[in-house]
């Protein structure tokens, strides 16, 4: 069963007589409204400690200050951090009284990844693991170092799961080959900010394979404005933002569509590593949208909210993933991953996270295709 509707009902089954307040309005509250609504759970509102969006309406509820929870009956609500960071909700709501695991709590680390906190001028964010932006996963003095980019799908830090390129590690160790892992997988990154990581940093660690995990963030255009292809929408918000006497230039405007931007920064990728005597290999990641995936209702009505209020155009998605798939049969550095699959349920807990059951089936697959390589 899917690992994340596992927890909702644990949770829905121990406050069954409460109602449930959700502390935060992100991407992380989008979530958890659309799985509670799959379950036909209401929620009496949300609360924000950001005072801009006080007063107005998310998801279908309003949003209030966390000061409104000093007025609820603590017998008779529980309240459900939908935040990617918990400790400071964690002290307010410890202040105003209310006792964890009682009347406040969480679905855990599945619906969360690790924040990315440091703002980056060339890639938007990142954030410092073993080094910035890079976590290390195996024998740090290894032969043979594999460099892997991508996003919360590659990221070590996602969801409290293990990555898929923590079981390729594991994969290699037990195959005999003494290798280390860079990952490089960063949450919400899209095919140009990994191009610009794998430049600027990626290179220095000398690898002697880089493989690319992507695709699902730069369908429908999520990770940038295409006329502005290497760009980051985080970037772009950011420094329209700041103060600036100076107008603001982010190159001439572009005319692509998602398809042809993500190929070309694969392309790009590859022509790097090849200059450097390094072998590229890119695979095309799959999503609920791609290969024969089955869903039950529940996760049909709960994905297909997530994807409305994360504003994914899913058309868009399906529409990128076909021409991909037209543009790329015969180049010999792509695979396609995306029928990985097929036929099977209780994989992806959202529109494109993998449980560990699936993100070792990617390593393994991956492993087949780079193990002469290796």
């Amino acid at each position: 069963m899917n690992c994340l509707f596992e927890r909702v009902e644990v949770f829905l089954d121990l406050f069954k007589d409460k109602e449930i307040i959700l502390y935060g309005s992100g991407s992380v509250a989008a979530k958890i409204v659309a799985v509670l609504q799959a379950y036909e759970r209401e929620i009496k509102y949300i609360v924000d400690g950001n005072e801009e969006k006080q007063g107005r309406e998310k998801y279908g509820l309003f949003i209030k200050s966390p000061y409104a929870l000093l007025d609820e009956n603590k017998k008779k609500v529980v309240v459900l951090l939908a935040l990617t960071a918990y400790e400071e909700a964690e002290k307010e709501l410890n202040k105003m009284g209310y006792e964890k695991n009682v009347n406040y709590t969480s679905l855990g680390d599945i619906i969360r990844g690790k924040m990315a906190d440091m703002f980056d001028p060339f890639l938007g964010y990142t954030r410092m693991d073993d080094v910035e932006g890079f976590t290390f996963l195996g024998n740090r003095k290894a032969s043979k170092r594999i460099l892997t980019i991508g996003s919360s799908t590659t990221d070590s830090a996602t969801g409290g799961i293990n990555s898929w390129p923590y079981y390729l590690q594991k994969k290699c160790e037990k195959e005999g080959m003494d290798c280390l892992i860079i990952n490089g997988g960063m949450t919400g990154y899209y095919s140009g900010q990994e191009l610009l990581k794998l430049l600027r940093d990626g290179i220095y660690f000398e690898p002697d394979l880089v493989i690319s995990f992507s695709g699902y963030n730069d369908a429908g255009n999520l990770g940038c404005d295409l006329k502005y292809p290497l760009v980051s929408s985080y970037l772009y918000n950011t420094v329209e933002k700041m103060k600036q006497d100076k107008k603001r230039g982010y190159g001439y405007e572009k005319q692509i569509t998602s398809a042809e931007n993500w190929l070309k920064n694969i392309r790009m990728m590859n022509g790097i590593c090849r200059e450097f005597d390094i072998a590229f290999f890119s695979f095309l990641e799959p999503c609920i949208h791609t290969g024969d995936y089955l869903l039950d209702e529940k996760e049909r009505i709960g994905f297909f909210n997530i994807q409305k209020y994360l504003n994914r155009n899913v058309d868009e998605i399906i529409e990128f993933y076909i021409n991909v798939r037209e543009m790329t049969g015969d180049i010999p550095y792509i695979y396609d991953l995306t029928d990985i699959f097929s036929g099977r349920s209780g994989i992806f807990y959202d529109t494109c996270h993998c449980n560990e059951e699936g993100n070792q089936m990617i390593a393994d697959e991956i492993y087949q295709k780079i193990v002469n390589r290796v």
